[in-house]
This record gives C-alpha cells, sequence and structure tokens, in this order.
C-alpha cells in the first residue's frame, strides 16, 4: 500500500484526480443554493456512488473490513469525545447560538421528525461512503499530505458555512485537513480502512451529539 489503492490496485492519476470535485456540486447546490439538507444529502452520496462505480476496476470495497487493532479504538473514542465537549464549551460562550443552529437547521427543510432518522441514517451510511471515497478510491501511501486529504477537509467548509460564521468554517475544514491527514496514515499503517471507518463513525456521531446538545441549550 505504498503508492497504489487502499487495496493494492492502481491509484487514481492526473485528470482522473477531477472526480474528487464531484461530491462539492451537490452540497452546494444543496447546502449554498437551495437551503435544502436533502438535495445536499442524498446528492452528495450520490456522487460518491458514481464516483466509485465509474472507477470500480480501481479499488476494492474489501479494503473497509481490513485493519482493525481495535485496542486503539477507546483511545480514539475519548479523545473524539473530549474534542465534542470542547465544542460545547465554545458554543456556550456564543449567546443565542443555540437558536440560530436551530433555525439553521429548520432552514434547511429538516423537520424535527426527521431528525432522528437522518442522523442515524448519517452515522451508519455516510463513514462508509467517504472512507470508500477519500481513503479507498482515492488513497495514497505517501507519508506527506496529498490531495485527497485537502479535498476531504476542504468540502467542510461548505458543510459548515451554514451554521456558522465563513472564518470559523475555514479553521474547521483546516483541522479536518489533518484529521484526513490522521485517517489515511492509520489506513496505510493498518493496511485497510476498518480502524478509521469505526473511528469516522464515531466522529459524526459525536458531531450529531454536540449538535444536538448545543440546540437544547
Amino acid at each position: 500500500m505504498d503508492g497504489t489503492g487502499g487495496d493494492g490496485r492502481g491509484r487514481m492519476k492526473g485528470a482522473e484526480k477531477l472526480w474528487l470535485a464531484a461530491p462539492y456540486l451537490p452540497l452546494v447546490a444543496g447546502l449554498l443554493l437551495l437551503d435544502n439538507a436533502w438535495v445536499a444529502t442524498f446528492g452528495f452520496h450520490g456522487a460518491i456512488l458514481l464516483t466509485l462505480f465509474v472507477h470500480r476496476a480501481r479499488w476494492s470495497p474489501g479494503v473497509l473490513l481490513r485493519g482493525g487493532g481495535w485496542a486503539w479504538l477507546p483511545l480514539f473514542t475519548l479523545l473524539t469525545l473530549a474534542g465534542g465537549a470542547v465544542l460545547v464549551w465554545i458554543a456556550g460562550g456564543y449567546p443565542g447560538y443555540d437558536r440560530h443552529l436551530s433555525a439553521a437547521i429548520r432552514g434547511l427543510g429538516v423537520p424535527e421528525s426527521a431528525l432522528i432518522p437522518l442522523a442515524v441514517y448519517i452515522c451508519l451510511v455516510n463513514p462508509v461512503l467517504e472512507e470508500a471515497f477519500w481513503r479507498g478510491l482515492f488513497f495514497e501511501g505517501h507519508r506527506r499530505l496529498v490531495l485527497a486529504d485537502v479535498a476531504y477537509g476542504g468540502i467542510h467548509v461548505i458543510i459548515l458555512m451554514p451554521f456558522m460564521y465563513a472564518h470559523q468554517a475555514v479553521i474547521g475544514a483546516v483541522f479536518l485537513v489533518g484529521l484526513g491527514y490522521v485517517w489515511r496514515r492509520l489506513v496505510l499503517w493498518r493496511k485497510g480502512n476498518a480502524l478509521s471507518l469505526a473511528w469516522h463513525v464515531v466522529a459524526d456521531m459525536t458531531i450529531l451529539l454536540v449538535a444536538g446538545r448545543v440546540v437544547r441549550g
């Protein structure tokens, strides 16, 4: 897994890497133009699935089940939950942010009755598709930062924009560039995506728990 795809197949090269932009388009349309979380979520996942299908010869879904090392997961979980607690504390320093976040969610067309089903879907489906895309199909075994790490973090500027100030979204995206790099190195170390996938599930769950906690004041 040095310079090849996550399963040892040929990695994406040159102009093929333009497919990294595919998930950006439905997010821009759904979140920034249409104010519709459903278009954004299912369009984002649809773009990932389309890319994975078109380039199905480049990677294998089996990499998602390899590369455990579960003794590390409790530590990663504690670190992630601690980060979530810090986010709740930071949000508490902005008077009225709970109302702002609640209004932002409603403004994206998500009724209260759909919040839990949507959260469950995101926690179970989103990490699988993102790991398959960013660190499966676009995996690179270099020890330096690669384009997929930057694209993974950068897409979160769009995701975070409806919920916070632009500079905060950029700061969050920079942090996620670093986290994407850590997860890719984890895939390289464990020779598979299973552990990074589990951590990704915990991270998505933590973010949604943080949002729920903030909305409830």
